[in-house]
């Protein structure tokens, strides 16, 4: 493994354009494979921050030659990637079991009577004196 002296990859295209309604389209790619592209709107954010609801893809190539490509969204739900390599969930042969909702009425529990345990004496101690002889 080289740590020094690694080619730099040149960058092969790259756009970036902001429009007047604050909305964006992004994109770049490299001469190793990597590339990505992005858009963005603005949209309501959280309590006074701005947002924005997105959706993109980036792909790049292993050093076995294997391509893998990520679609995703980022919006009021989160980060939502996609991607053929990503695991899935195995089946299962049986299906989720349905359960009632019913409704319960609760009784609050009767206080606890609590009964002071007896106080004990405390020894008494006397300070010792040495006696010389």
């Amino acid at each position: 493994m080289k740590l020094y002296g690694q080619k730099v990859p040149q960058i092969l295209s790259q756009q970036f354009d902001l429009r007047d309604d604050q909305s964006y389209v992004a994109s770049f790619e490299t001469e190793n494979g990597i590339s990505a592209s992005e858009s963005g709107k603005p949209v309501a954010g959280y309590g006074s921050e701005p947002s924005y609801a997105v959706q993109g893809q980036y792909s790049y190539t292993d050093d076995y030659g294997n391509t893998y490509t990520v679609t995703y969204t980022a919006d009021a739900n989160g980060f939502q990637p996609q991607g053929a390599h990503f695991p899935t969930p195995v089946p299962t042969e049986y299906p989720t079991p349905q359960v009632p909702v019913t409704q319960a009425s609760y009784q609050a529990a009767p206080a606890p009577s609590y009964q002071a345990a007896p106080v004990q004496p405390q020894p008494q101690y006397q300070a010792y004196q040495p006696s010389y002889q």
